[in-house]
């Protein structure tokens, strides 16, 4: 990953490739920021108010002023995000991402990746997606839904993390070499989670449900519950816990059910 700023288009173009999709400040966010800053100061300005008045009668002070502190606090932080994310843009190209705000630029090559993590969260029904990635010098870029189509941005990062890890992690796998996913592990004998073996020809198949990734076994599969949190399978992790999680998925496609 690179970490000097390309001030060309030229520059640019010859080191990442022409652009495939770009994408700005979401509308929505810029909304919840206005209104968490509106609400914010009305409890800021009420607690401060409030301060004032009670210093005549002495009660309840400190609790009023605690609340009043955090307020401002709170404030400060929209202001302070909100001005981190002016000119937010950025452009996914042929070979990487720029990633622009007016305070800086980080370029990243999709060679560089080394670890990708997506989170998947479901917040009182409005779906809510951010991404993280890590490059091999242990640098990170996170977009989150501050990015106008976030998901959609996620799931293109992922199709290209894929497209360059699946092949050599299917060539490790085949070496005899363990492709390690956080709490998972793949082998050719097999996939492991958390010390259990599973043998691929009892491998079911692996799926994303409810933000989590989940594998079934050949007997049992993978079966939802009408409850909350109600799924049986051999496995299942939170999806932004496991790295590149879509390579995992893609791998477990590719070797479930072979002997």
């Amino acid at each position: 990953m690179t970490s000097v700023p390309y001030r060309t288009a030229e520059q640019t173009l010859e080191r990442f490739g022409a652009v495939v999709a770009e994408y700005g400040l979401s509308k929505v966010a810029v909304l919840r920021s206005v209104v968490f800053l509106i609400v914010l100061s009305a409890i800021a300005f009420t607690s401060c108010s409030s301060v004032v008045d009670q210093l005549q009668h002495d009660r309840l002070i400190v609790a009023t002023l605690v609340v009043g502190v955090i307020a401002c606090t709170a404030v400060l932080g929209v202001i302070v995000r909100a001005l981190h994310s002016r000119g937010l843009h950025v452009e996914l190209r042929q070979l990487g991402l720029v990633h622009r705000t007016r305070a800086r630029e980080v370029a990243m090559l999709w060679d560089d990746v080394a670890e990708m993590r997506v989170s998947r969260r479901n917040v009182r029904r409005w779906e809510r997606h951010a991404c993280t990635l890590l490059a091999a010098d242990r640098r990170r870029l996170e977009l989150t839904d501050e990015l106008s189509g976030i998901a959609e941005v996620c799931s293109r990062v992922e199709q290209q993390i894929v497209r360059r890890q699946l092949p050599r992690a299917l060539a490790d796998v085949q070496a005899r070499r363990a492709v390690a996913f956080g709490p998972f592990a793949v082998t050719r004998d097999g996939l492991s989670h958390r010390e259990r073996l599973l043998p691929w020809k009892e491998v079911g198949g692996a799926a994303i449900v409810d933000g989590r990734l989940v594998i079934g076994d050949a007997t049992r599969g993978i079966r939802l519950l009408p409850k909350r949190d109600g799924i049986i399978a051999w496995a299942r992790e939170r999806y932004a816990e496991v790295p590149n999680a879509a390579v995992l998925l893609a791998l477990v496609e590719r070797l479930a059910g072979n002997d």
